[in-house]
């Protein structure tokens, strides 16, 4: 886009510009949202349409991403759904549980589209991780709420709140103690007892994975008698 808008043969003004991006990204969010929801989608054209994704997070064109709404559009609408549970993530859980929960405790495999969606994520929180906290916690509020009406058949609304905030409200993360900070005006020990604490004795194995690894990641900012309570 940037090269396009930049030809000397044919310069293009900002406005140009600019609904040119917007464009862009309103069709990547429909091809993925379409592709999430096809069975029979190639999961590498999600892994490319998010490295694509990626790499304009990374660039200095990423500011488009958070104008006019975007941001939440995209993460409501489109990255919510992608990072949810999928029947192939059940079923590989329920054919072997102790080698996804030790996958999962050190970190997704690189080639899904859950594990591609979570990189774009992290590089967006690098620069807007106030942004996407605000965002996604009004998102989680609502996805707690679903399950809180009926949990069986929302439960997987839990697994995708968990997932996203031990990302989003994560600052600062050490490769052999975990989260040793996180954002800022965040209530850490309100989120854990509405969302996480209860799901250690949930019916539904994976939550009991997903609460096990939030409060693994997140040990070392956790109040030390909140863990003693637990165990």
């Amino acid at each position: 886009i940037k090269n396009w808008g930049n030809s000397e043969d044919d310069k293009k003004t900002p406005e140009e510009i600019q609904n040119v991006q917007q464009l862009w990204l309103a069709l990547y969010s429909d091809l993925l949202t379409l592709m999430n929801m096809s069975a029979t989608a190639s999961t590498q054209l999600v892994i490319s349409d998010f490295e694509a994704l990626t790499a304009i997070a990374r660039s200095n064109d990423k500011e488009f991403l958070i104008a006019q709404g975007n941001l939440e559009n995209f993460c409501l609408n489109t990255l919510i759904p992608c990072v949810s549970l999928n029947d192939d993530d059940i079923e590989e859980f329920y054919n072997n549980s102790l080698e996804y929960f030790l996958r999962d405790i050190a970190g997704l495999e690189s080639e899904s589209k859950r594990y591609s969606a979570q990189s774009f994520l992290k590089i967006l929180g690098r620069y807007y991780k106030q942004d996407l906290a605000n965002v996604f916690n009004m998102a989680c509020q609502s996805l707690l709420a679903t399950y809180n009406a009926n949990p069986d058949q929302s439960w997987k609304e839990m697994d995708t709140a968990m997932f996203i905030m031990g990302i989003v409200i994560a600052k600062i993360v050490h490769h052999n103690r975990g989260v040793i900070e996180i954002i800022d005006e965040f209530n850490l020990t309100q989120f854990l007892q509405s969302f996480i604490i209860p799901q250690l004795g949930s019916k539904y194995p994976l939550l009991q994975v997903d609460a096990l690894k939030f409060i693994v990641d997140f040990r070392a900012v956790i109040e030390p008698e909140i863990i003693l309570n637990l165990f």
